[in-house]
């Protein structure tokens, strides 16, 4: 075929291209896949976290998880329980929206919802520096081992910016200076201890 020929230009042209297509295409599933493998260890670990199960590394939060968290679907609720030699808990998924965009992660409590056992994230929009603080050990550790009252959480109006570690207490130190964003996450983690007595079937939890 003479290479100046007008369908030699245009076969050429043709197989150059649907072998740049099948090469983007191969990477193209390649970093879909890589999302969302990185996507279910993110949630992997916000559950394991939320409940303070401790692991070395990814690939044992892996398997502790597959071994050891048993997960059900109940009125659209995810529900993640693990049961060990001497207690259970149990994870919600929550979401709902922030200040700038949705808020996802894992909040745990004991068998009977009596207790907070911990906050992990799994995904957050917020100012970084400001409201993407709630994502600091600090603020965490505020929702670790605390007494599920009567009263839905609420942020303390004596602010520290250092957390509050009553656990006997329905107060939450705000991020400073992302008190909105603070109060939105506190709303929706309200709403999912509600959902989540209802759905269990657990005791009235006023909201």
């Amino acid at each position: 075929m003479n290479r100046n020929s007008k369908i030699y230009t245009v076969l050429f042209t043709f197989i150059i291209s649907f072998v740049f297509i099948l090469i983007l295409s191969f990477f193209n599933g390649m970093t879909i896949q890589r999302t969302e493998k990185n996507k279910t260890l993110s949630t992997m670990k916000a559950i394991l976290n939320s409940m303070g199960i401790e692991y070395a590394d990814d690939d044992q939060a892996y398997a502790l998880f597959s071994k050891s968290i048993k997960h059900e679907k109940k009125d659209s609720l995810d529900i993640y329980t693990f049961s060990g030699l001497s207690d259970t808990a149990i994870a919600v998924i929550f979401n709902g929206s922030g200040l700038w965009g949705s808020i996802t992660g894992s909040v745990a409590f004991d068998k009977d919802i009596s207790m907070l056992l911990g906050v992990d994230f799994i995904s957050q929009n917020e100012t970084p520096g400001l409201g993407g603080r709630i994502e600091e050990k600090w603020f965490k550790d505020q929702f670790k081992n605390r007494v599920v009252s009567e009263k839905p959480l609420e942020l303390s109006k004596n602010k520290t910016g250092k957390g509050i570690y009553d656990s006997l207490s329905n107060e939450i130190d705000a991020v400073t200076g992302a008190s909105l964003t603070s109060t939105y996450l506190l709303n929706i983690i309200n709403s999912y201890i509600y959902k989540a007595k209802k759905v269990l079937g657990v005791s009235r939890y006023e909201h």
